[in-house]
């Protein structure tokens, strides 16, 4: 199993309003071998800080484990098997979530997968290639 956190600021006129679609778009670099999988977006309950998050910090449970650091269930899902590509997870349910006023503290991708295949996503530091939400909203 193999984690990515990521976060994004809603835009100030989406708040209160119907969340028709949201999805995460992330772009597939690499991949080790053939194998594929699911990743999987779960919403994320604690705050972190990109320059101090670690698997412990700020977590109850290591790697963001516990119930207190993230939901149970998760808010989309999306057939890992591709690279070079874009790769789309619905996250329409943590979006509208976040736009009703629930705490945005971003979203844990978790790549799971009886393969032992290691993917490998392109961070905001990849200029063209950096995480993109996409919301349609009314």
């Amino acid at each position: 199993m193999y984690k990515a956190l990521v976060r994004a600021e809603l835009l100030p006129q989406i708040m209160g309003r119907l969340v028709v679609q949201a999805v995460l778009n992330v772009w597939v670099e690499t991949r080790t071998n053939a194998g594929t999988g699911t990743l999987r977006a779960y919403r994320l309950l604690r705050a972190w800080n990109e320059d101090t998050v670690t698997w412990n910090v700020p977590w109850a449970g290591p790697g963001a484990t516990d119930n207190t650091d993230v939901l149970a269930i998760a808010d989309g899902s999306a057939a890992l098997n591709v690279v070079g590509q874009w790769l789309s997870v619905e996250v329409t349910g943590a979006v509208q979530a976040w736009a009703s006023g629930a705490a945005n503290h971003g979203l844990l991708l978790v790549y799971e997968s009886s393969a032992s295949t290691v993917y490998e996503l392109a961070s905001r530091s990849r200029t063209g290639k950096e995480p993109i939400p996409e919301i349609r909203y009314c």
